[in-house]
Formats: structure tokens, C-alpha cells, sequence
């Protein structure tokens, strides 16, 4: 399709080479990466999007995570396309439209999304009540000063 541009945003990793020479090697043309951003640019590249991608392998470092770029495509109100497991799975499956780990079940996962009008129940609000940083720091105030507590009655 010609009326779909793929972004990686991000890169300066240890693979953001191979990535752009398999890009140039397969002449895909409707793919850009951004490079290495500061994170205050982020929500204006993730505003350009209509679909946030997201491909997580199923590990045991994955499965014990929440995934915050899955969090911030949400936050966006974006509709997300993927492969999530553990945690982000459990709580975010009803917001995105989910792939098997295979790569034809991701692509038409993709078609699908894109081809649709159907979509997700939005999870923004839920996102600004449990993960906003506010809401992580006074949850984590809190467990500090009950670990403190407990430290000085034992």
C-alpha cells in the first residue's frame, strides 16, 4: 500500500545500522526512522500516527513488565497493533488489536486495523487514573513509608 508510512521512533542503539541497511537492501521507501529523540519529543512523532506498532517476544522479562510505549500510544488515544504478553497483556488486551507471534499474523493484523472501522474502547482515562507518574510516585511514597513502618514495629 502507498498510503501507509511506517516510523521507528527512536534508534542510536547497537541496531538501528542493520535496520536502516535492511530498509535500503529490501528499497522499501515508505519507512523512516527517526534516531535517537529526547524524550520530550516523543508525544509530537507519536501525534503523527494513526496506528502504534508494538511486537513484544514472549519472555519471562516481558511477561513480568508493563510496556510503556504500549501505555503511551494509549495515552495518545492511538490504535495499537500487536504482539503483548504478561502484565500488558492482562491489562491493555481489550484496548488493542492483537497478533500471534508470527509475522502473517502480524501484517494482517495491520491490514485488518487499518481496512476497519471498528474500534478499541479507548484506555486514556484508565492510563491517567493507575499509571500517570503522579499516581506511580504516590503509590510508591506510600509503599515506602509502609515498609518503613513495618521496618520500626518488628
Amino acid at each position: 500500500r502507498r498510503d501507509v508510512h511506517f516510523l521507528m521512533i527512536g534508534g542510536g542503539g547497537p541496531l538501528e545500522k542493520k535496520y536502516r541497511d535492511l530498509i535500503k537492501e529490501i528499497g522499501l521507501k515508505n519507512f523512516s526512522i527517526s534516531g535517537r529523540i529526547p524524550q520530550s519529543e516523543v508525544p509530537r512523532l507519536l501525534s503523527a500516527l494513526d496506528v502504534g506498532l508494538i511486537y513484544m517476544e514472549d519472555n519471562l522479562a516481558n511477561r513480568c513488565r508493563m510496556s510503556l510505549k504500549l501505555m503511551e500510544y494509549l495515552a495518545m488515544e492511538k490504535d495499537v497493533v500487536g504482539h503483548i504478553v504478561g502484565e500488558s497483556r492482562d491489562v491493555f488486551e481489550k484496548y488493542c488489536f492483537l497478533s500471534e507471534p508470527s509475522v502473517g499474523s502480524f501484517a494482517e493484523a495491520m491490514v485488518e486495523t487499518i481496512t476497519t472501522t471498528k474500534k478499541k474502547e479507548r484506555a486514556r482515562d484508565y492510563i491517567k487514573e493507575h499509571h500517570d507518574w503522579k499516581v506511580v510516585k504516590n503509590s510508591l511514597h506510600h509503599l515506602l513509608k509502609e515498609i518503613h513502618y513495618e521496618d520500626r514495629v518488628c
